[in-house]
Formats: C-alpha cells, sequence, structure tokens
C-alpha cells in the first residue's frame, strides 16, 4: 500500500494498493493475555485438572493457532485451578449439613463422615452412607446383603 499527499490537498490519499498478503503469519504471541486465556482453559481444567501447561500449549495451538510460552500456559492454569479447587474445597464444608439432611429424610439409613485433626482443622477422609431403600430385606434364606450391625462393620473396616 502506498500514500501520497497531492499538491494542494491536505489529506492523504492511496495510490497505491495491494491487496494480497505476502508476509508469512506468526503463530507466537507475546500478547495474549492471561487473564483471557484462564477464562478459556476454565472449562477444560475444570474435567481435566491434571493437564500440564505443555497440553494448554497444545491446545492453544490448535484451537486458535497461537504458541503460548511456558510461562503464560503455567500462570493461564494456575488462576483457573484456584477457582476450580476453591469451589471443591467449600463444598466439603455442606457435607455434613447433606449428612444430616439424608438422615432426614431416611432416618433409618447410615451416614458417617470420618475427619482427621490437622494442627486444630478437620480433614474430611471418607464417608460411608447406608440408605435404608437400598438395603435388602431379610428373607431368611442368607441371600440379603443387609449387615447385622451396620454402625459395628463400619467402625471394624475404618479402624
Amino acid at each position: 500500500m502506498r500514500f501520497s499527499k497531492r499538491i494542494g490537498n491536505r489529506f492523504w490519499q492511496v495510490v497505491t494498493l495491494i491487496e494480497d498478503h505476502t508476509c508469512h503469519r506468526t503463530a507466537d504471541s507475546s500478547s495474549a493475555e492471561t487473564n483471557w486465556l484462564a477464562n478459556k482453559f476454565a472449562g477444560i481444567l475444570r474435567y481435566s485438572p491434571s493437564m500440564k501447561p505443555s497440553g494448554l500449549r497444545a491446545k492453544a495451538v490448535e484451537r486458535w493457532g497461537v504458541k503460548l510460552s511456558h510461562d503464560q500456559a503455567y500462570m493461564a492454569k494456575r488462576k483457573p485451578m484456584e477457582l476450580v479447587q476453591g469451589v471443591g474445597i467449600e463444598q466439603f464444608t455442606h457435607l455434613r449439613s447433606y449428612g444430616q439432611e439424608l438422615l432426614k429424610s431416611n432416618p433409618t439409613s447410615i451416614v458417617v463422615i470420618q475427619c482427621a485433626d490437622s494442627n486444630g482443622n478437620h480433614v474430611f477422609e471418607r464417608i460411608y452412607v447406608s440408605l435404608e431403600a437400598c438395603k435388602a430385606n431379610d428373607e431368611g434364606d442368607g441371600s440379603n446383603l443387609r449387615l447385622k450391625n451396620d454402625e459395628e462393620k463400619v467402625a471394624e473396616n475404618w479402624a
């Protein structure tokens, strides 16, 4: 493209325009913002949180044709992982109320939540749920799956 300012004219004018673009396109992108990348990768990382930054770099080339540096991919992974893991940790705070709701709606069921103490904080280890509706009835033929005393059996298994 060539511009020229004509004599007696205050404006620039396009003199020559060649629409064929001969420059090669580069995929390197130092301007790809981490926040934008984090938003784009959040959905991927929610379902595959163990994906490494190299995998994210490959996804960026595949989807948008953009080459990311290792640092860009690392930062783009770190931000959504903080959100995803934060949501998961927050859900553990509702586990006891979930167990109480189960017992309220199924009074003869069993819910056992086991936690460990770590520096004065309760750390979730496991949960055992035995719903009354899922237990087999005692037919007297020995084919039932219900334990004689579920709570004792749970305590034996978890000791």
